[in-house]
């Protein structure tokens, strides 16, 4: 599966950047950044310290390709 984003600045034109001061921006740098930015405050309120690692779920299955016997 290959997915591809095409983000431009607006459906009515295949402009790649806009501005922003005297600068020429990508919307891709935006869509990444607000996230981050939406998360300080939630950082701000946390405990200090480091968040043990979970790790990731397992998702065991056995494998079946070798069970069927061949007569």
């Amino acid at each position: 599966m290959r997915m591809t984003l095409d983000i431009k600045v607006s459906n009515r034109s295949d402009e790649r950047t806009f501005k922003l001061g005297n600068m020429n921006i990508e919307p891709s740098y935006v869509a990444t950044l607000i996230p981050c930015l939406q998360a300080i405050p939630h950082m701000l309120v946390t405990e200090p310290g480091i968040l043990p690692s979970f790790g990731p779920s397992l998702h065991w299955m056995q494998d079946l390709r070798n069970s069927v016997h061949q007569p």
